[in-house]
């Protein structure tokens, strides 16, 4: 049995070299891989990997709400200790996440980010975002498919 990996198709290469045939008569500038980032991205970030099944008791004496209760063995933490939640924080918070999870080849249940903020956020912005107050003060948890595994602390 041939255990070489079978290549990728490269669909994005696909459908920009078609739109490159098409558009670019009409003066629509194709860009096929596009670098992004000059750099690779640093994430401003603290993770915190759990080596075991559950948090120790000595653990949970360290570790605030929010976090104790997570059953992930990988935990994000966006800390913003001069400002608050902003849509800025929220979406490079969700992006930290997502790059994180696929670098490391994760299922999103292993992950849980949280952005802990020195500043309490708005009302308005944690309403915009779906995110509601849970049984542990100061802990948000958004009902918005999108951010259900990013808490607010």
């Amino acid at each position: 049995m041939n255990s070489e990996p079978k290549p990728l198709t490269l669909w994005h290469r696909i459908l920009g070299t078609l739109f490159e045939l098409l558009l670019t008569p009409l003066g629509i500038t194709v860009l096929i891989d596009f670098k992004i980032m000059g750099d690779p991205p640093r994430a401003d970030i603290l993770i915190l990997r759990r080596a075991q099944p559950r948090w120790t008791a000595q653990q949970l004496l360290y570790l605030p709400d929010g976090i104790r209760h997570s059953l992930a063995n990988h935990i994000l933490v966006e800390f913003k200790y001069t400002e608050s939640l902003t849509g800025q924080v929220i979406a490079k918070t969700l992006s930290y996440d997502t790059l994180y999870r696929e670098t490391q080849q994760l299922p999103i249940d292993e992950v849980q980010s949280f952005i802990l903020c020195s500043k309490t956020p708005r009302l308005q912005l944690l309403e915009t975002y779906g995110y509601q107050q849970t049984i542990w003060p100061g802990v948000y948890q958004s009902n918005n498919v999108l951010l259900t595994h990013l808490t607010q602390l």
